[in-house]
């Protein structure tokens, strides 16, 4: 849940394939400087680069989907 239950609902309801990847506390230590801004969630492309900020990856999801609207 948390943060990234939205991004997931929206990659769900878009039927973008996604890996949904949790990362356990103990093992957080491990992650977090490989993580944008030190925080999650993240959004993995391809290529290996990532984008952090829910919001922002939520909004690149809506673009992908057509869900953003046309007239601010």
């Amino acid at each position: 849940m948390g943060r990234a239950e939205v991004l997931r609902l929206l990659m769900s309801y878009i039927e973008m394939p996604f890996n949904d990847v949790y990362i356990k506390l103990n093992d957080w230590k491990n992650h977090k400087k490989s993580m944008v801004n030190g925080l999650v969630p993240n959004l993995e492309f391809e290529n290996g680069k990532k984008m952090g900020e829910t919001v922002d990856i939520a909004m690149y999801i809506g673009k992908l989907g057509g869900l953003n609207p046309k007239d601010p």
